[in-house]
C-alpha cells in the first residue's frame, strides 16, 4: 500500500514539473527566405517572341510592392504592360503587353525588389525578364558612373539611357522621345549597368528627372551626357557628370505694378538684359533700374513731370530682341521702408547692410554717426549697390563690442527725393572665442578656383577665389558642420557656369571634401583636400 501511495505522489509531482516547464509556442524562427519561381511561360531568355501575356509561377504568395517606382521597361514601351495582381496577393504574376513589340529587339522588363512574399515582405532580388523578337538574345553591355556633382552624395535615382544613333538621330532627340535602352542607378550609389545592348553606335545620357518619364525637361531635369558617341562592343567605363541647364532665355511683357515702377520678369540668364525706352519723352524724364534680390525680375523705375497714358520698351538679352506697350495708370507710390542685415549680431566679417524697398540714389555721410560701446565714433566708408537698391557700410570692428548706427533725416535719398526718418541700428560682436577658424589647403588641383564653406543645406556661407597655390583662410565661423566644395573656375569669370547639352558643353567640375568639418569656439583646423 505504502509503495503504491508513493508511485501516485511521484507521478503528480511529474505531471506538476511538466505544467510548470511548458512555454508559450514561438511559432519557429522567422521566415527570411524570398519566395521562389517555379515557372515562367514563355521561358525567361526567350527568342523569337511573339507571345502578347507572360506568367510568372512562384512557391508562395506574392505581392507587388512600389511597382510604378521600380519597374523598368528596356527599351521603353509607349504603352506600359499591365501587371497583375494589383493590391492583392497571388501565387501568380501576369505581364500583358499592350505595346506592338519591335522586330529583331531585346527586351528587359526589371523589376527591382517590387516582388515580394504575402507574408514577411522578403523581396524576390532584382529579377529580370529578358525576351528577344529576333532569334537571339543581345549581350552587350555599357557600365560606368553617374554623378550629380552639386551634391555631396546621391539623393535620388539617376536614369541612364542609350539613343541609338541612325539616319534619322540629332541631339534635341532627348527632348522629344524616350531612349532605346535604359537603366537606373539607385539612390545609394552612383554605378550603373546598360546590359542586354545590340552592337552599334548611340549616344549616352543620364538625367535625374522630375516626372521620371525619360524625356528631358530643360529647366527642371538634371542632365549628364558623354560627349561623343560610344561603339559598342567596348570595354570602357563610363563617367557622366550631371548638371542642371539654364533654361533659355525668354522675355516677359512689361506691366506697371505701382506708381512710376514696372516690372519686366525674365526666364533664364537675365544678368546682360537691357531695357531701353522707345517713347519720345521730355528732358526731365530720368529712369533707374533694380533687380528682384528674389526673383528674375527687373524694375523700372521712371519720374517725368509729364503724364503719360503708356510707354513702349525694347528689351535686349543675347540675340533676343522683344518690343511691346505698357499700359498706365493711377497707382499709389509705396512709402520709402528701410532694413538692415544682419541684425543684433555682426560678424567680424561682416558688412552692414541697409537695404529700401525704394531706389537709393544718395547718401549724406555727414547726416550718419556710427559709436561703439565707449561713445567713440567708428570711422566707415560706404558703397551704394544701385541695382540692389542698397548702401553697404564698411566699418573695422572688434570683438565683444556694441555699435550703434545712427541715420538722421534725410541721410537716404530716394530716386524720388523722398528722404528717410530717423533709422537706428543696434549691433554687437562675438568675443573671439566664440568663433572657429579654418585654413584649408588644396592638392592636385588647377587654378583658379572657387572654394566654398556651406552649411547642412548646400547654402554658400563663405567663399574665396583661389587664383594660385596659397592657404585659403575662413576666420571667425559660427560653431558648427559645414562642408567643403571647390569649383573649378575654367572660364576665369568668378563664378560657376552650367553646361549646355546642344552645344556639347559640360558644366564647371565641381569637387566635394569627402568629410564634414565640425567648426567649435575657438579651435583653429587645417584640412588638406587632395582633389582627384
Amino acid at each position: 500500500m505504502l509503495k503504491r501511495l508513493s508511485f501516485w505522489i511521484l507521478m503528480f509531482a511529474l505531471i506538476l514539473h511538466s505544467c510548470a516547464n511548458r512555454g508559450n509556442p514561438t511559432g519557429g524562427d522567422r521566415d527570411i527566405d524570398p519566395p521562389v519561381i517555379l515557372k515562367m511561360t514563355p521561358d525567361n531568355f526567350s527568342i523569337n517572341f511573339t507571345s502578347k501575356e507572360i506568367e510568372i509561377i512562384f512557391d508562395e504568395y506574392v505581392k507587388l510592392k512600389n511597382l510604378q517606382q521600380q519597374l523598368i521597361i528596356s527599351p521603353p514601351m509607349e504603352r506600359q504592360p499591365e501587371i497583375l495582381p494589383l493590391g492583392s496577393a497571388s501565387k501568380k504574376i501576369t505581364i500583358r503587353l499592350i505595346d506592338s513589340l519591335l522586330p529583331q529587339t531585346t527586351y528587359a522588363l526589371s523589376f527591382g525588389e517590387s516582388i515580394t512574399d504575402n507574408n514577411e515582405g522578403n523581396p524576390y532580388p532584382f529579377f529580370k525578364y529578358v525576351f528577344s523578337t529576333g532569334d537571339f538574345i543581345d549581350s552587350l553591355k555599357v557600365t560606368g558612373v553617374a554623378i550629380n556633382s552639386s551634391r555631396r552624395a546621391p539623393e535620388s535615382i539617376i536614369s541612364v539611357m542609350l539613343y541609338e544613333i541612325d539616319s534619322v538621330y540629332k541631339d534635341s532627340i532627348v527632348y522629344q522621345k524616350k531612349p532605346k535602352y535604359i537603366n537606373q542607378t539607385t539612390d545609394s550609389t552612383s554605378d550603373f549597368i546598360l546590359d542586354n545592348i545590340k552592337s552599334g553606335s548611340y549616344k549616352l545620357i543620364a538625367l535625374e528627372e522630375e516626372n521620371r518619364n525619360y524625356i528631358y525637361e530643360q529647366g527642371k531635369d538634371f542632365i549628364g551626357f558623354f560627349e561623343g558617341e560610344i561603339s559598342l562592343p567596348s570595354n570602357e567605363l563610363y563617367s557622366l557628370n550631371l548638371f542642371k541647364e539654364d533654361v533659355e532665355y525668354k522675355g516677359k511683357k512689361g506691366k506697371q505694378i505701382s506708381n512710376n515702377k514696372l516690372v519686366f520678369g525674365y526666364d533664364g540668364p537675365g544678368d546682360k538684359m537691357v531695357i531701353e525706352l522707345l517713347s519720345e519723352v521730355q528732358d526731365d524724364y530720368l529712369s533707374v533700374i533694380t533687380k528682384d534680390q528674389q526673383t528674375d525680375s527687373l524694375y523700372y523705375w521712371y519720374r517725368s513731370e509729364t503724364a503719360f497714358d503708356s510707354l513702349r520698351f525694347m528689351t535686349k538679352n543675347l540675340n533676343v530682341i522683344d518690343t511691346f506697350t505698357v499700359k498706365l495708370r493711377d497707382i499709389k507710390r509705396d512709402s520709402i521702408r528701410f532694413s538692415s542685415t544682419p541684425q543684433s549680431t555682426i560678424n567680424l566679417t561682416d558688412t552692414l547692410t541697409i537695404s529700401s524697398n525704394l531706389p537709393i540714389v544718395k547718401v549724406d555721410k555727414t547726416l550718419i554717426d556710427l559709436v561703439d560701446q565707449d561713445t567713440l565714433s567708428v570711422a566707415f566708408n560706404y558703397t551704394i549697390d544701385t541695382l540692389a537698391s542698397a548702401v553697404r557700410f564698411y566699418f573695422e570692428k572688434k570683438p565683444s563690442n556694441n555699435y550703434i548706427f545712427k541715420a538722421l533725416p534725410g541721410a537716404f535719398v530716394d530716386f524720388f527725393e523722398a528722404t528717410n526718418d530717423t533709422l537706428t541700428y543696434r549691433l554687437k560682436t562675438k568675443n573671439v572665442d566664440d568663433y572657429g577658424n579654418l585654413r584649408v589647403r588644396l592638392k592636385n588641383t588647377s587654378y583658379p578656383v572657387i572654394v566654398q564653406l556651406t552649411d547642412r543645406n548646400g547654402e554658400v556661407r563663405r567663399e574665396f577665389l583661389a587664383q594660385r597655390e596659397e592657404a585659403i583662410d575662413f576666420k571667425y565661423i559660427n560653431p558648427g558642420i559645414y562642408y567643403i566644395r571647390v569649383i573649378s573656375d575654367s572660364n576665369r569669370n568668378g563664378k560657376y557656369d552650367t553646361g549646355r547639352f546642344l552645344e556639347g558643353r559640360q558644366a564647371e567640375s565641381i569637387k566635394h571634401y569627402p568629410e564634414a568639418i565640425d567648426i567649435r569656439s575657438g579651435w583653429d583646423q587645417i584640412i588638406e583636400f587632395i582633389l582627384q
